[in-house]
């Protein structure tokens, strides 16, 4: 499967519930490529933000409608700085993936996840992840939207959050949970109550069905999953309608 999780321990964490990822845990401990050189003299060179030209014929600041059952909630995205995950988010948008979606996993005082099951507790398709882009300057403040993925950088696909709170000290890159970041990608703009509401409702542990490489389905518990469902019903982009 390619369930995108949050644990929630003495450090917060974005990871992967998935037998293609299974659930690891960033270790605190850098790889080998990111250790800096046992020599003090050598400096270590930092990659630059990624920020994108801005194209004069292209929307930047896409809005996209997420109507749910708690109510509707309006984004706006930022094409500039985050170029690769607005189109990849955009494309899922295009092909209907998130309708009849649910939130899957809520933490109070965190985050609201969705974006990987089908409002019948299914894990959905995805096409193949993308480049992070969490050294895009934007930052995991309450309001904001950002890619869920595993310990691996590179590994979101379809799989979202809406940070309740401000988790910029552990969710930004450099923060607590490593160099890398999580990508965000737009802000909350309209209907934040209703994220508020969501962020309140009560969860535990179910049985969603995730999926294997091989795409079959199979029975996976989960946790942090909310006991009324909370579905999205549509999302989709602002100038359709």
């Amino acid at each position: 499967m390619k369930t995108l999780c949050i644990i929630f321990s003495a450090t917060l964490f974005l990871s992967s519930c998935s037998k293609k990822n299974v659930n690891v845990e960033p270790s605190n401990k850098p790889s080998k490529e990111e250790s800096p050189s046992a020599n003090t003299n050598d400096k270590v060179e930092l990659d630059p933000p990624l920020i994108a030209k801005d194209p004069a014929t292209k929307n930047n600041s896409p809005e996209v409608i997420m109507d749910t059952n708690f109510g509707e909630i309006v984004i706006k995205l930022d094409a500039l700085n985050a170029p690769v995950t607005v189109e990849n988010f955009l494309n899922y948008v295009k092909s209907k993936h998130y309708d009849n979606t649910q939130f899957h996993r809520v933490i109070k005082g965190f985050m609201i996840q969705g974006g990987g099951f089908s409002s019948e507790g299914d894990e959905k398709e995805t096409v193949a992840p993308i480049k992070n882009e969490g050294k895009n300057g934007l930052t995991n403040k309450r309001g904001s939207i950002a890619m869920a993925r595993t310990s691996d950088p590179n590994s979101a696909t379809s799989q979202f959050f809406i940070n309740t709170v401000d988790n910029s000290r552990t969710l930004d890159a450099g923060g607590a949970n490593g160099p890398d970041g999580y990508a965000v990608f737009g802000e909350v703009i309209s209907g934040m109550e209703t994220v508020d509401k969501i962020a309140t409702v009560r969860v535990g542990p179910k049985t969603l069905r995730s999926r294997a490489p091989n795409g079959q389905l199979y029975p996976s518990p989960n946790g942090d999953v909310p006991v009324e469902n909370v579905f999205i019903k549509t999302l989709r982009l602002k100038s359709e309608d």
